[in-house]
């Protein structure tokens, strides 16, 4: 299983829901509004694309691979080359906090809905 933090700025014209896509592509919780944390088998290209069809080309999507730190997305925002910088110094481990915060299918998880 891979650990993914997903982020973004819903778009026009949504075919889907985050919430929809991340209870399909795995284990999740909400963090904030607009920020994910999945836990999925899927690989890195996969989950970017099944994100990126709730997008339009004006929105902002960001997928952080957390095993490897590598990101990527569409019009990713200024300011993440901060983010990157601060989880690495943080060392993110959400493993361990964030066990209690997985949805079961059908569940919204906890934080903040969409």
């Amino acid at each position: 299983m891979a650990a993914y933090l997903i982020g973004y700025e819903k778009g026009k014209g949504e075919a889907e829901s985050f919430l929809e896509i991340a209870g399909q592509a795995g284990n999740y919780c909400v963090i904030t509004s607009s920020l994910i944390f999945l836990d999925s088998e899927l690989e890195f290209p996969d989950i970017i694309s099944r994100f990126s069809r709730a997008i339009d080309d004006n929105g902002v999507l960001f997928v952080l691979d957390l095993d490897t730190m590598e990101v990527d997305g569409i019009n990713l925002p200024d300011c993440i080359d901060e983010f990157l910088m601060a989880a690495e110094e943080a060392n993110f481990n959400f493993d361990d906090e964030l066990d209690e915060g997985f949805a079961d299918e059908g569940d919204e998880g906890w934080g903040s809905s969409f």
